[in-house]
């Protein structure tokens, strides 16, 4: 068939090969190696076979004595891209050195370079001759990744202190934010980690969520990456774009304990607030963490801090009904009558939410019956207002003032 075509007129042949040239038809003849076919097409018309050509090793020769121009195809491929696909190193150095002068930072439909191509490909060989060549070290693709960026995802130590020594920037971020060490944070490689580490990484960067890679290394539960990001000096207490640091973080990610006792080693703050105003301890006792409640109170967490809200742990647990995080705090000495800015106390709260067991709990603990909010409202009224029959008729039985 390809023979027939080959001997009709230049303009059917014309016809198809630009159709060829709009659509993957090459990668059948190169998946099948048909060599005969690369050299049907070279005896019709030799710039027919370039760029996809170099996906052939066998033909070096042609392209090592023939004028070739700089042509990509429609997926903007030029023929170093398909010799680095094709990972012959000896074929990529030949077309580099050849009077062809193929351009070695020409670039994909998805800005790819061919510097890209070879180390997706973890070809070591191939990256050499390409830096050799003239490849710039920090181009980004359509992503932002560099090759670093590339080399880290598929964990090549070897190609890393490769590109480290043709200067590769440590810090250099993709468009997401991400930096290398934010990418091996994820891998959980401690190797590489180190490696960057090494290399100067900045482990206090931010991305755009202003996470750091310690608030990474929570979220990916990596107690070794951690420990790893502390011994080296990483920002315990930085905070991202809401306010939280890596202990929220951890907490809030329902992060084992061993994390948490990590973090508490290095100093985490146990009292710092969020923008909400919440501290560690308010999102463990929202998150009905007992343990880490009793955690974090034995490292000085202060039981009655306050929210933006003015509201304490205490009023947390009592909103969203947690008895047992409502009867821990109360045995460690929290506030029973601390109000919040509108003046609620957790009693108050406790009634708005019909949640007659912590009303319960509350009032043999020493909550104040008859305590009135800022617009004069007690327990009992917002009991009624609501409907509550049963917490209503809880707090009348404890002597509520119903006048």
């Amino acid at each position: 068939m390809l023979k027939y075509i080959l001997d009709t007129k230049d303009f059917i042949f014309e016809k198809w090969i630009q159709s060829i040239k709009r659509s993957d038809g090459f990668k059948y003849i190169i998946k099948y190696q048909n060599l005969k076919a690369v050299f049907l097409l070279f005896e019709k018309d030799k710039n027919s076979i370039v760029p996809w050509c170099a996906a052939f090793p066998q033909t070096i020769d042609i392209l090592r004595n023939n004028e070739f121009p700089d042509k990509t195809d429609y997926r903007f491929r030029n023929i170093i891209h398909f010799a680095c696909k094709s990972q012959n190193s000896a074929f990529c150095r030949v077309l580099l050195a050849s009077s062809n002068k193929f351009r070695v930072n020409c670039f994909d439909n998805k800005i790819m370079t061919p510097l890209h191509y070879a180390t997706k490909l973890n070809n070591k060989e191939v990256v050499e001759i390409l830096l050799l060549y003239g490849a710039d070290i920090n181009e980004k693709d359509c992503y932002g990744k560099t090759a670093l960026h590339i080399a880290t995802e598929y964990n090549n130590k070897e190609i890393l202190e490769l590109l480290f020594s043709y200067g590769a920037n440590v810090n250099e971020k993709d468009y997401n934010g991400k930096t290398a060490l934010r990418i091996a944070t994820k891998h959980n490689n401690r190797e590489i980690l180190k490696l960057l580490l090494s290399h100067g990484a900045n482990f206090n960067e931010k991305d755009q969520y202003g996470k750091t890679t310690l608030h990474y290394a929570v979220i990916f539960f990596s107690k070794e990456t951690a420990e790893l990001l502390l011994s080296h000096g990483a920002n315990i207490n930085d905070k991202d774009n809401y306010g939280r640091t890596a202990l929220h973080t951890a907490i809030e990610c329902n992060i084992n304990k061993e994390i948490l006792k990590l973090l508490l080693s290095y100093g985490a703050n146990t009292n710092e607030k969020d923008k909400d105003g919440k501290t560690s301890l308010h999102i463990a006792a929202l998150y009905n963490r007992k343990d880490i409640v009793k955690l974090l109170l034995s490292y000085g967490a202060n039981i009655n801090e306050r929210d933006k809200d003015g509201k304490t742990s205490l009023h947390i647990a009592a909103l969203h009904s947690i008895k047992d995080i409502v009867e821990l705090l109360l045995s460690y000495g929290a506030n029973v009558n601390e109000k919040d800015n509108y003046g609620n106390t957790a009693l108050y709260i406790a009634a708005e939410n019909n949640n007659k067991e912590t009303a319960k709990f509350l009032l043999s603990h020493g909550a104040n019956i008859n305590e009135r909010n800022k617009i004069g409202k007690s327990a009992l009224h917002i009991a009624s207002f609501h409907n509550s029959k049963e917490t209503a008729e809880l707090l009348i039985e404890h002597g509520a003032n119903i006048n």
